[in-house]
């Protein structure tokens, strides 16, 4: 602390810091200049949350967003969340979809959509709900001139109402975890209606689709529940599932069209990878 202001780290932040400070004495702080210095590197304090991981898989922050060396282009975002380096260090949704298409179901500031673009396909029909974070991804996709490619929505997906309110003040580094919920009261300035759509929707945008990423915190159950049709039209699909109980369930749904396992879980989500079957 200095004069009354402090550092918001998240916990595993400060263990890379901690780490790096007993390798390296150069690390500075200066709260009026708001930056954190690490040798001739910087990160903006604001950005502390999830920047200084970043920076130690590979992200610099250099003229007012985060880039990256990925093979032989330079990836750029105005913020950074933890998604990105997921998607871009972790690969999390490594498929084979080059020059295909692919539907992104949970954009948020336009991560995976712009992974997917960099990495081969032609087109990528994403949609995002909260405003702020469809702004961000409109601005990332532009800052990496991926906009011929990248088809972006501000929408949400439901399949009992045509419009949804969404909550105006949703931080941006926590953006990845909003979940729509069914008890919003009545429009507020702190609301904005967006219209929904449901997957079927979607792929009237789509020629050929070949991969589905769905990360939605908790639509992905509903398009299971009621749009097995559309989703049946994917080579692969790529999800974030939010109700262990239910996961042997949507397995056995799933089986009837898919090759399905679980590539990573958490606590309380498991993220699947399905393969259509051959016959």
């Amino acid at each position: 602390m200095k004069n009354g202001k402090y550092l918001n780290l998240h916990v595993a932040s400060l263990w890379h810091l901690l780490a790096y400070a007993q390798r390296n004495p150069n690390l500075k702080i200066d709260l009026d200049d708001k930056y954190m210095y690490l040798d001739s590197d910087r990160i903006p304090l604001e950005e502390l949350k999830w920047g200084i991981r970043a920076h130690f898989k590979g992200w610099k922050y250099e003229n007012d967003h985060w880039e990256l060396e990925y093979g032989k282009i330079n990836v750029k975002f105005k913020h950074m969340i933890f998604s990105i380096y997921e998607v871009f260090n972790d690969e999390i949704y490594k498929s084979d979809f080059k020059d295909k298409e692919v539907i992104d179901v949970g954009a948020n500031v336009g991560d995976s959509a712009i992974w997917f673009a960099l990495n081969g396909a032609k087109k990528v029909v994403a949609i995002e709900p909260l405003i702020d974070a469809y702004n961000e991804a409109k601005y990332n996709i532009l800052l990496n001139g991926l906009q011929d490619r990248i088809f972006l929505i501000n929408a949400a997906i439901s399949y009992d109402k045509h419009k949804v309110l969404v909550p105006n003040d949703v931080d941006i580094y926590e953006s990845a975890h909003f979940r729509l919920k069914k008890n919003y009261n009545e429009k507020t300035n702190n609301m904005t209606e967006v219209k929904t759509l449901k997957l079927s929707d979607m792929l009237k945008l789509c020629n050929e689709p070949w991969l589905l990423k769905m990360d939605c915190e908790g639509c992905e159950y509903d398009v299971i529940r009621n749009d097995l049709q559309s989703l049946f039209k994917f080579k692969y699909a790529i999800f974030e599932f939010h109700f262990p109980d239910k996961i042997k369930e949507i397995l056995s749904i799933l089986d009837k069209k898919f090759n399905c396992y679980i590539r990573e879980k958490g606590e309380s989500s498991a993220l699947i990878f399905c393969e259509k079957k051959l016959n």
